[in-house]
């Protein structure tokens, strides 16, 4: 059994641990993925803007400078502005004084639209290379200025042009930042391969040393329950029983997980306070005085003192201390009354007196169960919640067949068993 639960447990843990990570792989590609190819973009942006003013420059400074000095014609110039033509659409050269000398199309302009002609135009001439980033229909265009000098670096024309990405560029571009995507994401999906094992590992090894941890404490706790009962009955079976009623009635009512736990360790140490009361009134077959009745109440503040010594144990307090409250507000210690009492205690408090009526003790012998359950009736709304005694009505048949009569080794196989849910996780 022990066995069959660790293997589902380790193959639990392997589909929580790749959960996580895929869940995990799934918001972290997406980030990365965007964030490469933002990079990837502005990367080629900056590619083609280095490449338009590197073929800007294909038009020489010396070549203006000779055109200047009448060593060159008009038309050679038009000539060395055609040289920059192919991904430019546009070349216009003007002089010093920002007068258009030269403006040269290639066989794309007729796909420039009118706004960018303007656009181009608002562009000023400036003493050093700058450029303008557009769209057009989603394809990258940039507007360049680029300033031409003389041998004695004076600026002596401008160059401006509109260069439109090329279709083969663009699909290079495209392909380049995909691949980075692609190997970005990929590179991330093998580290998480590798690490999957890696990190299964050590979460096993961690869940491991937790269940040890969590499997001793369930297990001081049985043993520390167990002293008091042995002394207070035949066996101690009681424990199992109570905690299994008020398990089985929590579960039927929907209770938290949170409340279960504290009832849980509750009802096993719901009488650890009785190590302080003596055998002599513990064991007591006839009623107790009023002084030994006193003695046998302080078992509640003994017993609160006890858990609250420990972080683990405290969150039960409000079970040892309040379960012998009534819910007319007739018990104790302190005389709380309806939902003043905390619902776990509401929900031991029935729990612990039908397995006090059908139980036989030292001092008494057991009731069948219609009995007791009438007695019961006959109390809910003063001793009893009324609406957890009728929740516990509904199930009180099935659940006493269930544990009622079940052996001590039936009992503390099915307790534990029901309680790992609630304490160590898979």
């Amino acid at each position: 059994m022990k066995s069959l639960f660790t293997a589902l447990a380790a193959r639990s843990a392997t589909r929580t641990v790749a959960g996580r990570l895929a869940l995990a792989w799934l918001p972290l590609s997406f980030v990365i993925g965007v964030a490469v190819w933002h990079y990837e973009t502005e990367r080629v942006e900056a590619r083609v803007l280095n490449d338009a003013v590197a073929d800007s420059r294909r038009v020489k400074d010396a070549e203006l400078d000779r055109y200047y000095r009448h060593q060159l014609t008009l038309v050679d110039l038009h000539g060395a502005a055609r040289k920059v033509l192919g991904d430019f659409v546009s070349v216009e050269i003007y002089d010093g004084n920002k007068a258009e000398l030269v403006h040269e199309l290639n066989e794309r302009a007729v796909l420039v639209p009118t706004e960018l002609w303007r656009r181009a135009e608002t562009v000023p001439l400036s003493d050093r290379p700058s450029y303008e980033q557009v769209s057009l229909n989603d394809r990258m265009t940039i507007i360049t200025v680029v300033p031409l000098e003389n041998e004695s670096k004076d600026i002596i024309g401008y160059l401006k042009g509109i260069y439109i990405i090329s279709d083969d560029m663009l699909a290079e571009m495209r392909e380049d930042s995909i691949g980075a995507v692609v190997v970005a994401l990929g590179s991330m999906l093998v580290t998480m391969l590798v690490a999957f094992p890696i990190i299964v590992l050590l979460q096993r090894r961690d869940a491991a040393q937790t269940r040890l941890l969590l499997q001793g404490n369930l297990e001081l706790l049985e043993v520390l329950g167990n002293v008091v009962a042995h002394r207070d009955s035949d066996t101690d079976s009681h424990n199992y029983r109570v905690t299994l009623y008020a398990l089985r009635l929590a579960e039927h009512m929907g209770l938290t997980e949170d409340s279960i736990r504290i009832l849980v360790v509750g009802a096993f140490l719901h009488d650890v306070g009785k190590v302080g009361v003596s055998d002599t009134i513990l064991l007591k077959p006839g009623k107790l005085t009023e002084e030994e009745f006193r003695i046998m109440k302080s078992h509640v503040a003994i017993g609160e003192q006890i858990v609250q010594r420990s972080g683990w144990l405290a969150q039960a307090a409000c079970v040892v201390k309040c379960h012998h409250e009534k819910f007319d507000g007739t018990g104790y210690p302190c005389g709380l009354e309806g939902k003043d009492i905390p619902v776990e205690a509401r929900l031991f408090a029935v729990a612990d007196v039908f397995d006090a009526l059908t139980s036989r003790r030292p001092y008494k012998e057991p009731l069948v169960f219609d009995a007791a359950l009438e007695i019961m009736r006959r109390n809910s709304g003063s001793h009893f919640d009324p609406d957890m005694f009728a929740h516990f009505q509904a199930v009180a048949s099935r659940i006493y067949h269930d544990i009622g009569q079940a052996s001590y080794e039936e009992l503390r196989s099915t307790l534990l068993a029901s309680v790992q849910r609630y304490f160590i996780a898979p």
